[in-house]
C-alpha cells in the first residue's frame, strides 16, 4: 500500500500505484489517463503526466483541452475494439492520440497564438477528432501487429504523425480552417558564406526552445514543468532529453543551418527524441549508447531536412517522424553489436531500471523482476 511518499515512489512505472488502483475501477481509468499524458515522453508514469498536463495549460487552455480530449477518446476507442485492458491502463494506448490534437492545435494561426480562435471552428475540430482518434488507435494496432512481428519494434507515435498530417492537407481544402503554412521554406537562393555567426545567446536559447517545443509551445517555460517532470520520475531521461537538444543545436550549427528555420522545423524536438530514446530506453545506458545516440542525432538532423523538403510543398509538418524513423532503424539496425545492449520490448520500463537489471545480470545475480521501479508491460499481446 502507500502510505508514504518518497523520491523512489515517482521513479519509473509506479507499480506500487498500479496495485493499489487495481481494484478501485475510477481510480485505475483517472491513472491510465495521467499514464497517457506522461507516455508521449515515453514514461508510463501518472506524475509525469500530471506534468504533462501542467505544461500544456501554461502554453495555451486550448492545448490542454486538445490534449484530455484526445487522450480520452484514445482510450475510449482502445476499450472499443478490445485493445489489452493493460495495455490501456499503462498509457500505450491513450498517448497514440496527443499528437494528432497537437496537429489540429497548432494548425490554428500560429502567427498570434494569444488570440482567441474561431469557437466554431474549435467545436467542429473536437467533432472530427472522434473519428481521427478511432483512425488513428486502428493504424496503431495495425502497424504495431505487423512491425512487432517481422521488425521486433513498435511504431511509437506514427500512427498520430500520419493522421496529424492527413489533417494538414485537409486543411487545405477546406473552408473552415487556417492552413497557414507555418513552416518557411528552406531552399533560399546562394549566399555568401557566413561560418559561425551564431551567438551564445542564440544557442541556449534554441536549446530551451528544443525542449519546450516537445509541448508544441512557442513559450520557452514550458520547459520547466516537463524537466521536473522527467526529473521526478526519471532523471536519466531528463539529461538525456538536454543532451539531444545540446546535440541537435550544436549539430544544426555545425552544418551552418540558418536558425530562423531551427525551431519551427524541429530540429530540436526530434533531437530530444533521438537521444534519450538510444541512450536509456531502447538500449541500456553506457559509453556505446551514448556514442550511438550522438551519432543518430547528428544524422536526424539530414532526415529532418529530407522529410522538410517533401512536406513543404504541401505546407504539412513533419512532426517527430524523422526522430521515430531514426530511433526504429538504430533498434532494428544494432542487434547483436558488442557493448550495446538492446532492452526488449516487452521488457521496456524506465532507464533506471534498464541499467539496474543490466548490472545485477553482469555481476551474476538474479534481476527480481517484481522489486524494481518499473513494470514489465508486455507489448507482444498487440499480436
Amino acid at each position: 500500500t502507500l502510505r508514504k511518499w518518497d523520491f523512489k515512489r515517482g521513479l519509473g512505472t509506479m507499480p506500487g500505484l498500479q496495485r493499489y488502483v487495481e481494484e478501485k475501477p475510477v481510480l485505475e481509468v483517472l491513472v491510465g489517463f495521467l499514464r497517457g499524458c506522461g507516455m508521449f515522453y515515453g514514461l508510463s508514469n501518472p506524475v509525469m503526466g500530471i506534468f504533462s498536463l501542467t505544461a500544456a495549460l501554461l502554453n495555451s487552455p486550448f492545448n490542454f483541452l486538445y490534449l484530455t480530449w484526445t487522450v480520452c477518446w484514445s482510450m475510449l476507442w482502445a476499450f472499443a475494439i478490445g485493445a489489452p485492458r493493460e495495455l490501456i491502463m499503462n498509457g500505450l494506448y491513450p498517448s497514440q492520440g496527443i499528437l494528432l490534437g497537437y496537429a489540429v492545435y497548432i494548425n490554428f494561426d500560429p502567427i498570434d497564438l494569444d488570440k482567441l480562435p474561431d469557437m466554431t471552428v474549435v467545436a467542429i475540430s473536437f467533432i472530427a477528432l472522434i473519428p481521427l482518434t478511432f483512425v488513428v488507435v486502428m493504424l496503431f494496432q495495425c502497424l504495431a501487429n505487423i512491425m512487432l512481428k517481422h521488425l521486433g519494434m513498435t511504431p511509437m507515435l506514427l500512427s498520430s504523425m500520419i493522421v496529424g498530417q492527413l489533417w494538414w492537407l485537409m486543411t487545405g481544402y477546406s473552408q473552415h480552417f487556417i492552413n497557414p503554412n507555418m513552416y518557411p521554406r528552406m531552399l533560399e537562393p546562394p549566399r555568401e558564406p557566413n561560418y559561425f555567426n551564431l551567438t551564445f545567446k542564440t544557442f541556449y536559447t534554441e536549446i530551451i526552445y528544443g525542449v519546450s517545443m516537445l509541448q508544441f509551445s512557442n513559450y520557452f517555460y514550458c520547459c520547466i514543468p516537463i524537466s521536473i517532470g522527467l526529473f521526478l520520475t526519471s532523471p536519466i531521461s531528463c539529461l538525456m532529453t538536454w543532451c539531444g537538444a545540446v546535440v541537435g543545436i550544436f549539430s544544426t550549427a555545425l552544418l551552418g543551418i540558418d536558425f530562423q528555420y531551427v525551431r519551427f522545423a524541429l530540429f530540436g524536438v526530434n533531437s530530444c527524441i533521438v537521444f534519450p530514446s538510444i541512450a536509456g530506453t531502447f538500449f541500456v545506458l553506457n559509453g556505446a549508447s551514448i556514442v550511438l545516440a550522438t551519432l543518430c542525432t547528428f544524422a536526424t538532423v539530414f532526415l529532418v531536412i529530407a522529410t522538410k523538403a517533401f512536406c513543404t510543398p504541401y505546407g504539412i509538418p513533419h512532426f517527430g517522424i524523422p526522430g521515430s524513423v531514426m530511433v526504429i532503424v538504430a533498434y532494428i539496425a544494432f542487434d547483436n553489436v558488442p557493448g550495446l545492449h538492446r532492452v526488449p520490448i516487452n521488457a521496456l520500463t524506465c532507464p533506471e531500471d534498464h541499467l539496474r537489471k543490466a548490472k545485477m545480470n553482469k555481476t551474476g545475480r538474479k534481476y527480481d523482476s517484481n522489486n524494481h521501479t518499473g513494470l514489465k508491460w508486455n507489448l507482444e499481446m498487440t499480436m
